[in-house]
C-alpha cells in the first residue's frame, strides 16, 4: 500500500474532509486490489485513528456475517452488474484471518 496515499487519506480524515467510513473503505479496498496483501499496513492496523480502525474492523466483521460477499462502492457502473459480491472472497478470507474482528 502506497505510504503516501494512506497518509493523505488520514490527513484528510484529520481534517474532516472525509469520514473514518469513507478511509476505512479506501483502505480495504487498496488491500484487496493489491497483487499481494500487505502485512506491512496489518501491522499498522493500531496506528490508525481509532474512528478509522474501528471502522475498518467493523466493515471486516460485517463481510466475515455476509459470507465473505463485498461489493467494494464503484463511482461508476459495475463491469458485472450480476456479482454476487464473492469474486474477492478469497483474498477478504486471508485478511482477515490475518487479524481479523
Amino acid at each position: 500500500m502506497d505510504a503516501k496515499k494512506k497518509a493523505k487519506m488520514i490527513g484528510r480524515y484529520e481534517s474532516g474532509l472525509l469520514s473514518a467510513l469513507e478511509v476505512a473503505t479506501d483502505l480495504l479496498c487498496e488491500l484487496v486490489f493489491a497483487p499481494e496483501i500487505d502485512a506491512g499496513f496489518l501491522s499498522s492496523l493500531p496506528s490508525l485513528p481509532n474512528e478509522v480502525r474501528q471502522a475498518f474492523l467493523g466493515i471486516l466483521r460485517e463481510i466475515r456475517e455476509a459470507d465473505y460477499r463485498w461489493k467494494p462502492p464503484l463511482l461508476t457502473a459495475s463491469k458485472n452488474p450480476f456479482s454476487d459480491g464473492t469474486e474477492y472472497s478469497a483474498k477478504l478470507r486471508r485478511v482477515i484471518a490475518m487479524f481479523g474482528p
